[in-house]
């Protein structure tokens, strides 16, 4: 099987994973970071009424002279009232403007003398009025199908009469560590083991993804790997291994992936992260990530990310990354399109991008000072100063976290 480009691997990738089926009714305070499964439209009218938008008076237009006598006052959360003609009434910020006036005068242009307002500068009709409909119409769309629900769709659908939301279910992914030589962190390092850092990190990107993860892991034995394939892949809406899947003679996962299931595609014109693997299990998609920390972490962000998404019902394109001038020259050793760890950030009205020095498929301490993963394009080794790159802010990818 012939290695493929990453747009292309990504594309796979997303069109094998189904969309979900599972909707789940919520409290709407309980919804933040979860999936529109059906798209909202408003119940009520945003705001229900014409309210005022500045403490001061109401008026007709009509009725604008130097004294105009005030005849009351509304107040935020009181029935609407009806103004007499000819005279004014105070209002408070939200108030509702009562039946007959059509300007609402801000208390910074009067002057109130005896019991009379005096109205310092024009005046122009619908001045200061928020009118009834204004942000939402009854029946209008406020949070679509696929959408992610953030604080402001929130606050959208509780002003326009939700108190509770369809999502999808978060989809539930089975995340397998391989390897003989990994040891839980905590306990003794033996000779010849390393601690598992896949684990932890990569259950923590798949959660801040969206998604629920169960851990487990497993020797590089075919018996066993069988075993815990066939366990998980019925069990869970997905898996994501990692390690097992390079021309190594213990990288089993592959193998096991052929036998039970089916192998949709394996090797990538990338790095890091050329052995990674798409399959299936029961039904059921299999995204096999290198075994190298780096390596893995950037297969899921550039290829599995976007599976994710459509697996939770998140209707969203991959983006496109940003450009950003190069503050050091680069250089590459393989035609391969390559992702390297980085530093990005504004500088006047231009981005500008540095590698971080540590870029080892294997080294963990480059990524935790980068901010963002540099593009650098196919069939190019010399990148000079200066130069303009894509840029993939890890924010972009994952809202929310400047670092991953």
């Amino acid at each position: 099987m012939d290695p493929i480009e990453v747009v292309k691997a990504r594309e796979l990738a997303a069109t094998s994973t189904p969309p979900p089926t599972a909707i789940e009714t919520l409290p709407l305070a309980a919804s933040h970071g979860r999936i529109c499964a059906e798209t909202a439209n408003a119940r009520s009218a945003a705001p229900p009424f014409a309210n005022s938008a500045m403490d001061g008076i109401a008026l007709r237009h009509s009725d604008v002279k130097n004294l105009l006598p005030v005849c009351g006052t509304v107040l935020a959360g009181h029935a609407i009232s009806t103004l007499p003609v000819g005279q004014c009434m105070k209002i408070m910020t939200g108030a509702a403007v009562p039946r007959g006036a059509d300007v609402v005068v801000a208390r910074e242009q009067l002057e109130f003398i005896d019991n009379n307002a005096r109205i310092d500068g024009d005046v122009r009709v619908g001045q200061n009025i928020r009118p009834a409909g204004e942000d939402f119409a009854i029946g209008v769309p406020v949070v679509e199908k696929g959408e992610l629900i953030g604080v402001s769709h929130q606050a959208a659908l509780a002003a326009t009469g939700h108190h509770q939301v369809q999502v999808f279910a978060r989809p539930s992914v089975a995340l397998v560590t391989t390897g003989t030589e990994l040891v839980s962190p905590g306990e003794s390092l033996a000779s010849g083991s390393i601690y598992d850092s896949n684990s932890i990190m990569m259950a923590s990107i798949i959660q801040a993804a969206g998604a629920k993860v169960n851990l487990y892991r497993v020797d590089d034995d075919v018996q066993a790997t069988r075993e815990l394939a066939r366990s998980v892949s019925a069990q869970h809406d997905a898996v994501i291994s990692v390690g097992g899947v390079s021309v190594g003679e213990a990288d089993v996962v592959k193998d096991v992936v052929c036998e039970l299931g089916r192998l949709n595609l394996w090797r990538i014109l990338m790095k890091p992260g050329k052995p990674f693997m798409l399959g299936e299990v029961n039904g059921r998609p299999w995204y096999g990530l290198p075994g190298n920390p780096v390596s893995s972490l950037i297969c899921f962000l550039m290829i599995v990310l976007p599976s994710l998404w459509r697996l939770q019902g998140r209707e969203k394109s991959f983006p496109s990354g940003l450009p950003a001038h190069l503050q050091t020259s680069v250089r590459k050793r393989t035609p391969r399109l390559e992702y390297q760890r980085g530093q990005w950030a504004r500088e006047g009205d231009q981005l500008i991008v540095t590698p971080v020095s540590a870029q080892g498929s294997g080294q963990l301490s480059g990524l935790t000072t980068a901010n963002c993963l540099i593009e650098l394009a196919a069939n190019t080794f010399e990148f000079a100063h200066g130069a303009v790159v894509t840029v993939y802010p890890f924010s972009q990818l994952l809202p929310g976290n400047e670092h991953v």
